[in-house]
């Protein structure tokens, strides 16, 4: 089924769960300023050697993860895990940010291809960092 997450509060501890229960691999998308929000888990699951990939419009200095720098997402945040969940929406809205949560492997795909193509188009006209 899908879920729909609502409020910056919820979205948040949604995010940070998915990081800390994911078992191998994680791909965020989303603007620095909301990746610094998720640094403590990500720097957790990182030295756990998940690997963790990053859509972003800044470089991070924090953190030993594979990004690739993106135009701004402005509220807009898309995380992956394990292949297998999906969390997409809008965030840093307060109560009227709202994420759609699913695990539903049609979605999980379609969304994993998107993002897969965007880091293509990102290695084609910037490079990676």
């Amino acid at each position: 089924g899908y879920l729909t997450v609502s409020g910056d509060t919820h979205i948040r501890d949604k995010v940070k769960n998915m990081i800390s229960g994911a078992k191998e691999r994680m791909y965020l998308s989303m603007n620095a300023e909301y990746v610094a929000l998720f640094e403590k888990e990500l720097a957790k699951a990182i030295k756990e050697n998940k690997k963790a990939v990053i859509l972003t419009d800044r470089p991070l200095e924090h953190l030993e993860a594979l990004t690739y720098l993106t135009e701004d997402k402005k509220t807009q945040i898309g995380v992956i895990t394990d292949s297998a969940y999906v969390l997409t929406g809008e965030f840093g809205r307060g109560e009227a940010s709202a994420c759609l949560y699913t695990g539903q492997p049609n979605f999980v795909r379609v969304f994993k291809d998107s993002m897969r193509n965007e880091i293509k188009l990102i290695q084609l006209l910037k490079g990676e960092k």
